[in-house]
């Protein structure tokens, strides 16, 4: 049975420049998350995200139910998920991690939490795209 999502919280702000060291973990997280896209593995993917974001963006079907999908076969030959950049590093005054995410086009605010040595995707809030306004 699956369960409700978890409404994802505000965005959050303010903060300061991260280190190189904090630059290049979360970098390795966003380059994993590319991984197990081309891979089409949704177990490693799910370890990429916090309890909190795995509830967020699964709702109520619990880890079991990755276990139970079999062997991941990888997108088709010729497609690959689009590498994701990552830029405005900035450790948030909880100590969280925020950074600008962007692939195809798309940027997103990406929030990473530190859990045991690996920063994990805690949070993500599409940004709006750049354009003309409508008047």
């Amino acid at each position: 049975m699956l369960g409700t999502p978890i409404a994802t919280p505000l965005p959050p702000s303010g903060g300061s420049p991260a280190g190189p060291s904090i630059v290049a973990a979360v970098t390795k997280t966003m380059e994993e998350v590319t991984a197990c896209t081309n891979a089409t593995d949704l177990r490693r993917l799910a370890a990429l995200l916090t309890d909190e974001q795995f509830r967020r963006t699964f709702g109520g079907i619990g880890q079991q139910f990755l276990t139970s999908l079999g062997t991941p076969t990888g997108l088709p030959e010729g497609e690959s998920a689009p590498r994701i950049s990552v830029s405005d590093v900035i450790v948030l005054p909880d100590g969280r991690v925020s950074a600008i995410t962007e692939a195809n086009g798309r940027k997103t605010l990406t929030v990473f939490r530190e859990v045991n040595g690996a920063f994990l995707i805690d949070a993500s809030y599409d940004l709006p795209l750049a354009g003309t306004p409508v008047p």
